[in-house]
């Protein structure tokens, strides 16, 4: 089945949706080496409410401002964001060095849509609110998208939303434009299960950092080869 042609391309019902995950999830699983040295710390598919959903959390440096970026606790983004503290959400002015952040993307199915949306967000961190989006263009954004993306261009928009199954405050790429970017992209052949997801990655993750590393990208396609 994970061979077929996805017959709806470039849209995606639930158990489609499910299924590209679980073949992304058994690939990755099946790498060889160690995800770490890539970049990437986890890749899992998780099911809330009864809806599927990928997570791939990665690291990144980011600066480490004088005042620190975390708080003495590490406390996550919720509690960071229930504080409802306007000053924690400005940019300190002086920078110390730089510090590893875990980046967490989550991968979900738009209802409306119907195509993949990317929702991210900084853990354990005060990177966070709408002042913090200056951060995630400056070092998470390529500078060939950040046009596009501050235009609501090709790739859609980052905008800040409410977590559609936990309903915390999370950056996402806006998927208006999502389906026709795939289309345009993948031209007449329709992708299978397998494919669908690095194809994806390949237009939506780059934009956000969210890359497949060369190593894990040669050895997933060498296993669709097969």
């Amino acid at each position: 089945m994970s061979s077929d042609p996805l017959p709806s391309f470039p849209f995606l019902n639930p158990g489609e949706f499910r299924s590209i995950c679980s073949s992304f999830v058994n690939r990755v699983t099946g790498y060889s080496g160690d995800l770490r040295t890539l970049g990437w710390t986890n890749v899992k598919q998780d099911y809330q409410d009864g809806s599927a959903m990928l997570i791939i959390s990665r690291i990144i440096d980011l600066p480490q401002w004088a005042n620190g970026e975390q708080n003495d606790e590490g406390s996550c983004l919720q509690d960071d964001i229930e504080d409802d503290d306007p000053e924690m959400l400005i940019r300190p002015s002086s920078i110390s060095g730089t510090s590893k952040v875990e980046m967490e993307y989550h991968i979900l199915l738009s209802p409306t849509y119907q195509v993949p949306v990317l929702h991210f967000f900084f853990k354990n961190t005060l990177y966070s609110g709408p002042n913090a989006l200056e951060i995630v263009y400056e070092h998470l954004v390529p500078p060939a998208y950040r046009s596009d993306l501050k235009q609501v261009g090709v790739m859609g928009g980052i905008s800040m939303t409410n977590h559609p199954i936990s309903g915390i405050p999370v950056y996402f790429i806006h998927p208006c434009n999502t389906a026709s970017a795939l289309q345009t992209v993948q031209g007449k052949e329709a992708p299978t299960a397998e494919t669908y997801l690095p194809l994806w990655l390949g237009l939506i993750g780059n934009c956000v950092g969210l890359y497949i590393p060369k190593e894990l990208f040669a050895s997933l396609r060498n296993n669709s080869d097969d």
